[in-house]
């Protein structure tokens, strides 16, 4: 602000009868909504933040993003506004529980000692105690078990890696069922569980948890719950796929 323009209201203070003016220079500070909406939840966040508060916003400017291949919803109310912008973003994931088991992840190896000790945990997972316990049986007595046969058909000829490999492909544990949830925040499911066996070396077992069910199942899923909470809320936003 300059001198001048300094000079003329100070003039009109004074026809004002003020004794004091403060002038404030630069620029002012951004304003900002110490009460904005910010929500990071499961898929369906948005649609039931619309069921409980879409009346409070309902002249509001508003959109939905979907990203169906990344399973990712995310409303965002008053977008172009620096003060009142709201937004509330939904993602269907794997279930912390599925993630954690390493299913039908090749990176995820257990020995047959640490896959028997982690299954022995999980029995409420399993549809009967009888399938539980049968495949914890199989699991603790695995390398033993292909030890001997090894052993006794060992004729000191061949090659010991292949020999160990044959025996460990022959001795992959029969299929089970467990009941986990896929989708985080979604009911359990059963789920048809195999366990690959791979033979490293001559004496080291991995074992990987896999299953064709699940691999199946969270593709239609993610599918489903997108299209189902597209559904709930395309009557209240403009859905924008990307």
């Amino acid at each position: 602000m300059d001198e001048y323009l300094k000079g003329k209201i100070a003039e009109k203070a004074l026809e004002m009868g003020l004794n004091t003016v403060l002038i404030l220079e630069g620029d002012a500070p951004e304003q900002h909504n110490n009460k904005c909406i910010e929500i990071s939840g499961n898929i369906d966040s948005p649609s039931r933040f619309v069921k409980v508060r879409g009346d409070q916003f309902k002249d509001c400017d508003r959109h939905c993003l979907v990203d169906v291949e990344n399973g990712k919803i995310e409303l965002v109310i008053n977008p172009q506004s620096s003060t009142d912008k709201h937004t509330i973003v939904g993602k269907i994931e794997k279930s912390k529980k599925f993630k954690a088991l390493g299913i039908n992840d090749n990176n995820k190896a257990y020995s047959p000692d640490d896959l028997h000790r982690k299954l022995k945990l999980m029995r409420s997972y399993f549809p009967d105690h009888s399938s539980h316990a049968s495949i914890c049986k199989e699991l603790k007595n695995l390398n033993a078990k292909i030890q001997r046969e090894i052993e006794d058909h060992d004729d000191e000829r061949g090659n010991v890696s292949l020999k160990f490999k044959q025996t460990v492909e022959s001795n992959i544990p029969k299929e089970f069922v467990m009941e986990l949830p896929i989708i985080e925040g979604e009911s359990p499911v059963a789920l048809t569980m195999a366990i690959n066996l791979r033979a490293v070396g001559t004496n080291t077992i991995q074992c990987f948890l896999e299953s064709m069910d699940a691999a199946d199942l969270i593709e239609e899923t993610f599918k489903k719950r997108i299209e189902e909470e597209i559904g709930l809320l395309q009557e209240w936003v403009v859905i924008i796929e990307h």
